[in-house]
C-alpha cells in the first residue's frame, strides 16, 4: 500500500476513535487538533466521508457528524459480539455484585482487545476504553482465553509468537503449565502485569465471537482484588455459569 493511502487510512480510523470518545459533533479544526493533522489533508477526506455519507455536517455550525448510514454498517456486531442482552446484563450483575469493573475482551490474534466495559462505581478503581490491547501472552485475560483452546492450536500459536521474535521468547512447557492450573480453577489472575497496581481475575466465555475466544473479567486496584479475590473468584464463576445456561438455551 502506498505510504498516503496507509496515512489516510490511519486518519480514517482515528477519526472514527476521535467521534467514539467525544460523542459529540466536531469542527474540522477540533478533529485536526486532537489528530495533530494538517488541515487541509483532514478537510479533503472529510469531504470524501460526507460525500459516501459516513458523516453528516451541520454548515451553520461547520460540525461533522456520524451519519446513519455508518451506525447501520456496524449495528449488527453488537449482538453477535456480546451474546446479546444477556452479556449485557451479566456484566452490570457482576459490577453490582463485586463493586469492580467489568470487561468483556475479544481475541485479536496475538493480542487482546477490550469491546465493552462497564465501570466500577468506585472512586478509586480499574479506568479502561474499548480499544484498548493486551498481551495475550502475559496478561489474565490472554491466559483465560488460551484455556479455552484445544492444545494443538495453543501449540500453533506460541511456535507463531515465537518466530515473529516476541520478547521474551515463549517456553511452551511454562505456557502449557499455567494453562493447565487455568483450566483446572477455571480462572486466571494477574496483580500488575499490564497496568502496575491493578489486579485481574478472568474466565473464558462459554462461546466465542466468530471463531475468536472472549473472556471476562473483574479489575481493580492490586490490594482491593488481592483481599477479594476468593469472593470475585466465585462471582465470576457464577457469571460465566449463568451465560453458559443461557448459551444452551439458544442452542
Amino acid at each position: 500500500m502506498p505510504a498516503e493511502h496507509a496515512r489516510t487510512a490511519h486518519r480514517l480510523l482515528r477519526i472514527f476513535d476521535l467521534f467514539a470518545s467525544r460523542k459529540a459533533p466536531l469542527t474540522s479544526r477540533e478533529m485536526a487538533e486532537a489528530l495533530d493533522s494538517p488541515k487541509s489533508s483532514l478537510t479533503a477526506l472529510l469531504k470524501i466521508m460526507v460525500d459516501e455519507r459516513i458523516l453528516n455536517v451541520d454548515r451553520s455550525s461547520n460540525t461533522y457528524f456520524p451519519s446513519p448510514r455508518m451506525t447501520e454498517a456496524v449495528d449488527w456486531v453488537v449482538p453477535h459480539m456480546f451474546g446479546g442482552a444477556a452479556v449485557e446484563h451479566v456484566m452490570e450483575e457482576l459490577r453490582e455484585r463485586t463493586g469492580e469493573t467489568v470487561l468483556l475482551t475479544v481475541r485479536s490474534d496475538l493480542e487482546t482487545e477490550v469491546i465493552k466495559v462497564v465501570d466500577s462505581p468506585q472512586e478509586v478503581s480499574l479506568s479502561v476504553r474499548p480499544g484498548r490491547r493486551m498481551s495475550l501472552w502475559d496478561s489474565a485475560v490472554g491466559e483465560a482465553m488460551l484455556s479455552a483452546m484445544p492444545d494443538r492450536t495453543l501449540y500453533a500459536l506460541i511456535r507463531r509468537a515465537n518466530r515473529q521474535g516476541i520478547r521474551p521468547e515463549l517456553n511452551s512447557h511454562v505456557v502449557m503449565r499455567t494453562i493447565k492450573r487455568v483450566r483446572a480453577e477455571g480462572v486466571a489472575t494477574g496483580y500488575g502485569r499490564v497496568i502496575s497496581g491493578v489486579g485481574a481475575v478472568a474466565a473464558a466465555m462459554p462461546f466465542a465471537y466468530f471463531g475468536r475466544e472472549l473472556a471476562l473479567s473483574v479489575g481493580g486496584p492490586e490490594a482491593r482484588v488481592r483481599d477479594n479475590e476468593s469472593s470475585l473468584r466465585t462471582a465470576l464463576l457464577g457469571a460465566i455459569g449463568l451465560l453458559a445456561e443461557e448459551t444452551e438455551k439458544v442452542c
